[in-house]
């Protein structure tokens, strides 16, 4: 049976021919173009894929400049695998300074699981969309925009109990890390089973 893959290769480069390269990412699980689950590093595939660096030389050639790429951008894995901070090399290499490190001070540290909660309208062919947030609680140890074992980004919050806040259809996220995949995902069913989303 042939089975579709998407993954991902990261690289960050700057404008003085450093490039390196933040390894890669498994983006197959989807429902109608929306990725669902990403993990980092992919599962699955051959040491000499991992540690390839043709994307790393090509991108060095193609001069691309204070972004991390593919697009979009998705930094919660590649943070949470290297431990380094990515929204700060993208400033420091969009105020034209050079990649605060190199790829032999890069290393794969564990392995990261982010799903993506999102709404779905029933009354518009379960297409994705936006809608009220009735209902968002998340782990008691899930911290917020910052690179943690538990790592929720969201753009929403519950407010009170009669007053909702608005939401855009893919802004809610969970991203845990942990030292090998099979703690990754047992993280990742407790935190699910922790979180509640309604709407």
């Amino acid at each position: 049976m042939y089975v579709d893959r998407q993954v991902s290769v990261n690289v960050f480069a700057d404008r003085y021919g450093g490039a390196v390269y933040l390894f890669d990412r498994d983006c197959s699980v989807q429902r109608r173009h929306q990725k669902i689950i990403e993990e980092a590093p992919a599962p699955g595939l051959s040491e000499e894929f991992h540690s390839c660096h043709i994307s790393l030389v090509a991108m060095t050639h193609i001069r691309t400049h204070t972004r991390l790429t593919p697009l979009p951008f998705l930094l919660s894995l590649p943070e949470a695998i290297t431990g380094q901070d990515l929204v700060e090399w993208q400033l420091r290499v969009a105020a034209g300074q050079a990649l605060p490190r190199n790829q032999d001070q890069l290393a794969v540290g564990g392995h990261a699981i982010e799903a993506r909660i999102y709404a779905e309208s029933p009354r518009n062919n379960f297409l994705p969309g936006a809608g009220t947030v009735r209902r968002w609680r998340t782990p008691a140890a899930a911290v917020s925009f910052s690179n943690a074992p538990l790592r929720v980004d969201s753009g929403v919050r519950e407010v009170r109990a009669t007053r909702w806040a608005p939401s855009r259809p893919h802004d809610r996220q969970l991203v845990v890390h942990g030292p090998d995949r099979c703690t990754a995902l047992k993280a990742m069913e407790e935190a699910l089973r922790n979180t509640q989303a309604g709407g």
